[in-house]
């Protein structure tokens, strides 16, 4: 069994960040950022695709779809910032 000491937390100059410097692994913070975000992303199609259900109240299908792409967007967004952390972390900076 091979025992690898490793810091969960790396220090990145600007502040600290939970973000593992490793393609195969990451901390549960990443995981559980990951899982939200894709949450967001799910949640934001769904909401998106019942709003084109909605005949006969355009305000709120028009807020569904608005709501619905705010999700996704952020849910992209964050999963894409996340990388760039994690790419970050890989570089050593």
């Amino acid at each position: 069994m091979f025992v690898e000491q490793h810091t969960l937390v790396n220090f990145f100059g600007t502040g600290w960040s939970s973000v593992m410097p490793f393609n195969d692994r990451q901390t549960i913070i990443e995981g559980l950022g990951y899982m939200i975000l894709s949450f967001f992303m799910f949640f934001g199609m769904y909401i998106s695709y019942n709003s084109t259900k909605i005949k006969y109240d355009p305000n709120k299908a028009r807020t569904y779809l608005i709501l619905g792409a705010i999700l996704l967007l952020t849910g992209l967004l964050g999963s894409n910032y996340l990388m760039s952390l994690k790419r970050a972390a890989m570089m050593g900076g």
